[in-house]
């Protein structure tokens, strides 16, 4: 394990490498609490128990306050750095539906979009804001309308995982932050490793690290990358 400062991680990320950003939920967890404790509470839940917290208002207040936000200013910052092609591809764990909203077609979101939902029986597709509206009712055929993220007990399915294993077999450098440990995402560094790949892995202090390899640790993510931003584009 090679403990790296930033400055380590601007170097390899500028030169000529295809990077992928492998991110999860647990960046929100100093930034967004409330973002943070959806993720947690839908990740950990089965379809009937999902539908039990929308009907009881469990989960109501967390996505009403997701609606209110475009993006935070993490993403922002990873936009900068996928926009000046530092950053190749993005693949998150994470099902806010930020990361598509400013970096477009270079994000595979691997347990789908909490920002889409469709109807258990009709397969009609909504958006957040007609779920709530309609407190999660479709309207034409009056069934339940479940968000379109991968649910406790349910798999990845094999075109998003060619997609995810393609990606990873192509990276010269693999960044991990605050990454959910949920199998089979796990592997992928490992994959990432075979490839020869180096993988950086960013820690906050105290956190336990999974891949022992590059290790960046920081006081939070989003100073990480604030850091890596001035390091590569505002220097």
């Amino acid at each position: 394990m090679h403990y790296v400062d930033i400055a380590d991680v601007a170097k390899l990320v500028a030169k000529n490498h295809y990077t992928v950003l492998m991110i999860g939920s647990r960046i929100y967890e100093t930034i967004e609490k409330n973002i943070y404790i959806l993720h947690k509470k839908l990740l950990c839940s089965t379809l009937d128990q999902v539908k039990r917290l929308l009907m009881n208002d469990s989960l109501i207040k967390y996505l009403i306050e997701l609606a209110k936000y475009e993006s935070l200013v993490i993403h922002d910052l990873i936009g900068n750095l996928v926009g000046k092609g530092f950053i190749d591809m993005v693949i998150t764990t994470c099902i806010d539906g930020f990361l598509p909203k400013v970096i477009g077609g270079k994000v595979i979101e691997v347990l789908g979009n909490i920002r889409r939902f469709t109807c258990v029986k009709c397969g009609s597709t909504v958006d957040l804001n007609e779920a709530l509206n309609t407190k999660f009712k479709c309207l034409r055929c009056s069934n339940f309308l479940r968000p379109k993220v991968l649910l406790k007990g349910e798999g990845i399915s094999k075109s998003v995982w060619s997609e995810v294993l393609m990606e990873i077999s192509m990276a010269d450098v693999l960044l991990i932050c605050g990454l959910d440990i949920i199998e089979p995402i796990t592997y992928l560094p490992i994959v990432a490793k075979f490839s020869n790949a180096k993988v950086i892995e960013v820690l906050r202090k105290g956190e336990e690290c999974l891949f022992r390899d590059h290790v960046v640790v920081t006081d939070d993510f989003l100073k990480f990358f604030k850091g890596l931003v001035g390091y590569l584009i505002a220097s």
